[in-house]
């Protein structure tokens, strides 16, 4: 790594920079597993920190290092500061759906529909896709009394039409495939 004749060891852009190095060249780091170890490596470049706060400018208050392509190396033109949020939709364990011939961030379009999103991994999980994934869930409305009910085993009250229902089109689906 670079001296520290710039004076900013102590900043967030410097703490950003050492820790991009250390999870992409030290086989140590507890992250490198899923850096250098990946392929991901950090530009000849970037190896100096005055170049790398050429390049990115300093790191702004509430930002962190991100890369555009997460499976690129840090390099210019694959890197900048965002927030934690942005952060958070930009990694491979995300799931995008394609409805309609746009991509959507499925945990961003079910908080904008106001559902949960593991109601929508849930449905994506069982087969469901398309515009389904995000639709709000409808309330039994069959009478929830005598054979029709099914109190489980936690104490839950289920509608047995309702479970008729979900088992046909279970099956359904286990047929098509």
């Amino acid at each position: 790594m670079s001296n520290l004749r710039h004076g900013l060891s102590g900043t967030r852009t410097y703490k950003a920079w050492a820790a991009m190095i250390y999870r992409c060249t030290k086989p140590k780091h507890p992250n490198f597993v899923d850096y250098g170890a990946r392929g991901i490596s950090v530009c000849e470049r970037w190896m100096v920190f005055e170049r790398f706060v050429q390049d990115m400018g300093l790191c702004p208050d509430g930002l962190e290092l991100d890369r555009s392509n997460v499976n690129g190396n840090y390099e210019p033109g694959n890197c900048k500061w965002v927030t934690h949020a942005e952060q958070s939709i930009n990694k491979r364990k995300c799931l995008y759906v394609e409805i309609d011939g746009i991509t959507i961030h499925v945990k961003s379009e079910a908080k904008r529909v106001g559902i949960s999103d593991r109601t929508v991994y849930s449905r994506f999980h069982n087969g469901i896709r398309g515009a389904a994934l995000f639709a709000k869930p409808t309330r039994c409305t069959h009478d929830l009394s005598g054979a029709n009910l099914y109190i489980a085993p936690d104490g839950r009250h289920h509608c047995r039409a309702c479970g008729r229902v979900r088992t046909a089109r279970y099956n359904a689906r286990i047929a098509a495939s």
